[in-house]
């Protein structure tokens, strides 16, 4: 049974009956294109026919606003002017500058009272008084038979007959008698009312061109992602029917009404930009130089033409201080706001079935994305979803057996012969082959033209494969080439994967490999059929027959090349020279020539090695001799010549000249051992 018999060409929306809302009363430009990215934003276009200077009206949502003045385009101005006005949005805080209160003062009548201390008031209520506000006290009396207490403000007021109060709670009506001071309250309760509001702002769209022209005017808004569910049913002969659906949602807060709808999949770089927000550079503060303040001398005659020291510091020090200035800094424009987070609205979903058959979208393909137009126009209510066919057609779909972190799972093979890339998106597997059955859900990634992509969907129950842990091993290799060792360290590491199968009919199995830097497949030749290249890793196919146990060895190997020049054996060291015949040729894996290269390394190294010791522990010898002389030349300073004493520290000396000059002359012995050694181990590098 046909997939396309049961999933027919339908027109799907969400929550509401199909109607258009009240959105559609609004003054715009007729709404004639929207294009819906992946990347989560929406282009929409609207086109209308002007004639002469015009001023076109749109109502775009507070939210938008930023997007709107990053992205606006408009098309067909004619060369005349254009400009587009909209309300401002300055904080609250900076439509207060002028006032004697702040916002906050709004926030209760004592508020207000207390921050207008002095303004002439008249108060209507037990008593009628007029005066200057003095204070406005909040004070606590306690009921009379209730028990409780009650919260109140005293208002006193200096009137010409002295001080009167009033509280403000049986106060029928207070009047500020400065009519600039009332004016200034109407204009803050104003202000404040249009600072809540969250309501869409009116963009004017002024154009000062001449004759009949269309206009298109367009922008880029926050929009919902639309989404792509694919139908996969299997058939015989490894092919598949698919089907495509998009689904999208109009939260634009306007009705798209016979709009041309076009869908992009790519992954664009888009971002929000608070565009609508007002910006200030704070400049540093420069006082005004004036002269320094002239005051009348009195002279108060000399003494010896000299100053005092002390009344000339002083006086430095407040010259000084009178030419100090107070320098600001400048301040980095405050940073964007982050974009608000949305909460997802849940919606009823109804779905209307019809029985024509499907258009296909028209695709096309560019550098950074799918282009996916719709065939035929478009209305979508505001608040409502749609899904709608985009891909109709008969794919390449191979089944598999996919290990998948250790457990073997059945896997299509979808191939993509078409003319443009797939968008990314789930897919719901059906059985073709007899009644239509469920078989699972996979996933896709974006499928370019030409390419191949593995979606698993269901465990295959009927093959079993076990993992062993993996073997390493290290084999060593050298040659001498040009006077320098190069040494080359392979380590192989063996995996084995053991199979069994119990299907009546013969599997490939998948098998995916990770691949480490510098790392190359051995077992099998990475050039063998069924053997491809992954990101991160290789590819194998590996057959596996029906009611079959197998085992399939995967051998990788990553090699280190390092090279040893003569210069370079001159550090090694004994520690570094056994540490050499122990781990690399005792532990290590390597053929008869490279033991015998680092065999003979360590041989000719080791004359020079135990005269290089050797030199080190005469010049021990020799440093100890050094002090002992010293010292004796010291004790002959502080003894009488000709004394026995001295007598004895010459003889001492003299000893110590005799252990100086034997001392050196092994020291040329060693290093005549260490210049043979030396050259043999050149002459031995430079002819192999």
């Amino acid at each position: 049974m046909r997939l396309s018999s049961l999933s027919l060409s339908f027109l799907v929306l969400f929550s509401s009956p199909v109607f258009l809302s009240s959105a559609s009363a609004d003054t715009s430009p007729p709404l004639k294109r929207v294009m819906l990215s992946s990347a989560g934003v929406g282009y929409f276009e609207y086109e209308t026919d002007v004639e002469g200077p015009t001023t076109l009206t749109l109502s775009i949502p507070r939210d938008q606003i930023d997007d709107v003045l990053k992205s606006m385009t408009i098309d067909g101005a004619n060369g005349g002017a254009v400009s587009v006005r909209m309300p401002d949005n300055e904080p609250l805080e900076k439509g207060f500058r002028d006032f004697l209160f702040t916002p906050a003062s709004l926030e209760s009548p004592a508020r207000l009272l207390s921050e207008l201390r002095g303004a002439e008031v008249s108060i209507e209520g037990p008593r009628s008084i007029k005066g200057k506000l003095m204070s406005v006290e909040a004070e606590t009396v306690a009921l009379d038979d209730k028990g409780g207490t009650q919260n109140r403000y005293r208002v006193s007021l200096i009137t010409d007959e002295g001080l009167k109060q009033a509280i403000l709670q049986d106060v029928q009506s207070l009047r500020f008698e400065d009519e600039k001071l009332r004016n200034q309250i109407n204009q803050a309760l104003t202000l404040t009312a249009a600072a809540q509001e969250s309501g869409p702002r009116q963009l004017d769209i002024v154009l000062s061109g001449k004759g009949k022209r269309q206009v298109k005017i367009g922008y880029v808004a926050s929009t919902p992602i639309w989404k792509v569910a694919y139908r996969a049913q299997l058939g015989k002969d490894d092919r598949a029917h698919l089907q495509g659906w998009a689904i999208l949602e109009n939260t634009s807060g306007r009705d798209w009404k016979d709009v041309e709808l076009t869908l992009l999949s790519g992954n664009p770089i888009a971002f929000r930009q608070p565009l609508y927000q007002s910006y200030y550079v704070n400049r540093p503060v420069v006082p005004v130089e004036t002269l320094n303040q002239q005051l009348p001398v009195i002279d108060s005659g000399e003494l010896d033409g000299r100053m005092g020291q002390g009344r000339y510091n002083r006086l430095v020090r407040t010259e000084e201080k009178q030419l100090q200035l107070n320098s600001g800094q400048f301040m980095a424009a405050p940073a964007a706001l982050a974009a608000r987070d949305e909460a997802a609205e849940e919606r009823e979903i109804k779905e209307t079935w019809t029985s024509q058959a499907a258009p296909q979208a028209e695709a096309i393909e560019n550098q950074s994305q799918i282009v996916l137009k719709l065939p035929e126009l478009q209305t979508i209510a505001s608040g409502q979803s749609m899904m709608t066919p985009i891909i109709d057609r008969d794919i390449p779909a191979v089944r598999h057996t996919l290990l998948n972190n250790n457990k073997p799972i059945v896997a299509v093979e979808i191939a993509n012969q078409s003319t443009t890339g797939l968008p990314p998106g789930a897919i719901t597997f059906y059985d073709g082959v007899g009644d239509t059955t469920y078989l699972g859900d996979g996933q896709i990634g974006a499928l370019p033209v030409g390419e191949k992509r593995l979606v698993g969907f269901a465990s295959d129950l009927n093959v079993r494969i076990i993992r062993d842990a993996p073997t390493t091993k290290d084999l060593y290799s050298a040659s001498v080439k040009n006077g320098v060792v190069q040494i080359k360290n392979s380590v192989r590491q063996t995996t084995t994967y053991r199979m069994k199968s119990s299907a009546k009919e013969k599997r490939i199995v998948v098998l995916d490999i990770p691949r480490r830097a510098n790392e190359t497949l051995v077992e099998p030749n990475a050039d063998a059929s069924g053997i491809s290249l992954i990101q991160n890793g290789y590819r194998i196919r590996h057959p596996l027959d029906a009611g079959k146990e197998e085992t399939l060895n995967i051998v990788t190997e990553s090699v280190k090349l390092e090279s040893l020049s003569f210069e370079q054996m001159q550090s090694i060291d004994r520690n570094s020279l056994d540490f050499y015949m122990k781990t690399i040729i005792h532990n290590g894996s390597m053929d008869d020539g490279t033991k015998k290269i680092f065999s003979q390394i360590a041989n000719m190294r080791q004359p020079s090695i135990d005269a290089d010791e050797a030199i080190a522990s005469l010049q021990d010898s020799r440093e100890v001799i050094i002090s002992e002389q010293q010292r004796l030349r010291e004790n002959l300073a502080q003894v009488p010549n000709g004394s026995d004493l001295q007598k004895r520290y010459l003889k001492q000396m003299e000893q110590q000249e005799d252990k100086m000059s034997s001392l050196l002359s092994q020291i040329e012995a060693e290093k005549d051992k260490k210049a043979k050694a030396d050259v043999a181990l050149k002459v031995w590098l430079n002819s192999n």
